[in-house]
């Protein structure tokens, strides 16, 4: 158990500092605060997750929209 816990753990800050980079990239972007990218992080994992749980293909496309659009806003993307 403790091993899962810690790849969970290493893969969820590498996922961090990947978002992180990303947009750090991006010229004109504000920086999004620490808890922006824990939340867009989230729910990049959990939209994959439930996606791949259900068995209802425009179910998952609606909930992959939603996190991608509210991912969108959270880090001010679309006024850019």
């Amino acid at each position: 158990m403790f091993e899962v816990q810690e790849t969970y753990t290493r893969m969820l800050k590498v996922l961090n500092k990947i978002i992180k980079k990303q947009l750090e990239s991006h010229p004109k972007l504000v920086e999004p605060s620490e808890q922006d990218i824990f939340t867009t992080t989230s729910m990049m994992i959990g939209g994959v997750a439930i996606g791949r749980a259900i068995n209802d293909p425009q179910t998952t496309e609606k909930l992959l929209d939603s996190c991608r659009q509210a991912a969108v806003e959270l880090l001010n993307l679309d006024k850019n």
